[in-house]
C-alpha cells in the first residue's frame, strides 16, 4: 500500500495515527472491508497502547464480525477470486462459532455462482473472466 510505505516514513506519530483512522473509515464505511480496517488500525495500539479512539474502533469492528457470527455464516475471499467457508474464528482466546460450524446454504450458492462463472458453464455478466492465449 501506498500510505503504508508513506507512514513508515513519517516520525510524526500523531499524524501516523490520524491517517490510519482515515484509512480505516474509509474501508469499513465506504469499501465495506472490515479486516483491512481492522488491519489499519492495530498499528496504532503500537504507538499509543490505550488510543481510546482506536480501542473502540476495533471493539465496534469486531463485536461486528461476532454478530455475524450469531446469524450463522461466513466466508472469506481473496485477490485470488476463491471463496472459503468460515466455520470458526478465533478472538484473542475465544473461539466463535459460525452457525454449525459447517458452509452454510448461501456460501454454497455463492461459491458454486462464482466457480460457475470462472469455468464459463455460467454466463459473466460483470466482465470478470478473459481469455488468457498462450
Amino acid at each position: 500500500d501506498v500510505y503504508e510505505l508513506h507512514l513508515n516514513a513519517v516520525d510524526d506519530v500523531t499524524y501516523q495515527i490520524a491517517i490510519r483512522g482515515l484509512m480505516a473509515e474509509v474501508y469499513q464505511g465506504s469499501l465495506g472491508d472490515h479486516q483491512r480496517a481492522i488491519e489499519s488500525l492495530l498499528p496504532v495500539l503500537e504507538l499509543d497502547p490505550l488510543h481510546a479512539v482506536t480501542l473502540k474502533t476495533l471493539a465496534g469492528l469486531y463485536d461486528e464480525l461476532e454478530d455475524w457470527a450469531s446469524r450463522g455464516e461466513a466466508f472469506l475471499s481473496g485477490t485470488a477470486a476463491v471463496l472459503s467457508p468460515v466455520g470458526t474464528m478465533l478472538r484473542g482466546n475465544a473461539e466463535i462459532t459460525f452457525g454449525d460450524g459447517q458452509p452454510g446454504v448461501n456460501t454454497l450458492r455463492l461459491r458454486e455462482s462464482l466457480v460457475s462463472i470462472q469455468n464459463g458453464s455460467d454466463a459473466d455478466p460483470h466482465g470478470w473472466r478473459t481469455t488468457v492465449r498462450s
